[in-house]
């Protein structure tokens, strides 16, 4: 079901391009349409790195790594608008290909000693708290994890992608890729009672039957730069 708060405020998607970008125009962002100019080429030909490392090599004045809610952004405004011209249709496959091999956001993840944790965007030393210790049990494929409706992650999810809708967020990631959205943590309610304390990457990839998304340790990935445009 369509997000109420999205068809309320609904601009169609508009495309434009040159030879190293295409402009995004109409994407609803922090309850603003903006124009994203999205890069054709991934940073460094497409190898894997952690976020400080992309941090280090990119440069915020020229392109910068887009943030989890800003990725989902530019997904749901091409969810929104379908349409079978060719140039959505590239956009969309590259889209759904970066997924494939992993993508970087400038967002992470910082496990506390004692919860709660939070999700921080775009270098900010302070986020959203979280709650999930009691939410999430340690099982694999456990389905308090999976996002849908009746998955207890209202909080979570709306501090990545500023979406509260879970079942929007689960749509949005299964017409991209043809896969769900499942959610990675390291900290979780366990036998051990023992928690992770320090900062995580925040990536995005299509493994196996679903879509990951981490909020992990060690978990490299490819990225692809954005600049941001307001209207005046």
């Amino acid at each position: 079901m369509e997000s109420q708060e999205f068809v309320k405020n609904f601009r169609p998607l508009m495309i434009g391009e040159d030879e190293t970008s295409y402009a995004l125009y109409n994407v609803l962002w922090k309850d603003s349409h903006v124009i994203v100019q999205l890069s054709k080429n991934p940073f460094d030909q497409g190898k894997a790195k952690s976020l400080v490392q992309w941090r280090e090599l990119t440069n915020p004045q020229k392109w910068k790594l887009p943030s989890a809610g800003l990725l989902f952004a530019i997904y749901n405004a091409f969810y929104y608008s379908p349409s079978e011209e060719d140039t959505y249709k590239k956009i969309k496959a590259m889209l759904a290909d970066d997924l494939r091999h992993g993508q970087s956001t400038d967002t992470m993840g910082v496990y506390q000693e004692k919860g709660p944790d939070s999700i921080n965007h775009d270098g900010s030393l302070s986020g959203r708290l979280v709650h999930w210790e009691e939410k999430i049990q340690l099982d694999l494929h456990r389905d308090s994890a999976w996002i849908n409706k009746n998955t207890p992650l209202e909080d979570v999810i709306y501090a990545l992608f500023g979406v509260g809708d879970l079942e929007e967020v689960k749509n949005t990631f299964h017409w991209l890729t043809g896969k769900k959205p499942y959610l990675w943590l390291i900290n979780k309610k366990d036998r051990s009672g023992e928690r992770f304390k320090g900062h995580v990457d925040f990536t995005m990839r299509l493994y196996g039957d679903h879509v990951a998304l981490y909020l992990s340790r060690q978990v490299e990935a490819q990225a692809r730069g954005v600049r941001l445009w307001q209207y005046h």
